[in-house]
């Protein structure tokens, strides 16, 4: 299948800003385009750094509106994962002692 001359340059600059927005360290990345009747199927796989692999797939009869779809699958996995692993990071008790002692004073009358 031809892909034409815009898509894989389309392709590689919106993987890098995804890969950027959210680890910046791309591992791999790759990309395929297949036909479903009249409909385009594009099938997106990341790997940040150490992370597990992530990937998306989509379909649309615009060969840019599925690729920008499945990309948007694997960027979505990878937001939640950056925030997982920003969850495992310890609690701050001295903010948490500050936010409680606000509470517990009496309200303005």
């Amino acid at each position: 299948m031809h892909l034409g001359d815009g898509l894989p340059v389309h392709a590689r600059e919106s993987i890098r800003r995804v890969a950027g927005k959210y680890f910046g360290h791309l591992s791999t990345a790759s990309v395929h385009f297949g036909r479903e009747g009249n409909d385009y199927r594009c099938t997106v796989t990341m790997q940040m750094g150490g992370l597990p692999m992530r990937g998306g797939e989509a379909t649309s009869k615009d060969i840019y509106a599925a690729f920008d779809a499945a990309l948007a699958k694997v960027a979505k996995q990878l937001r939640r994962a950056k925030g997982a692993l920003r969850g495992d990071q310890p609690v701050r008790t001295d903010k948490d002692m500050v936010l409680w002692a606000g509470l517990s004073r009496p309200p303005f009358t």
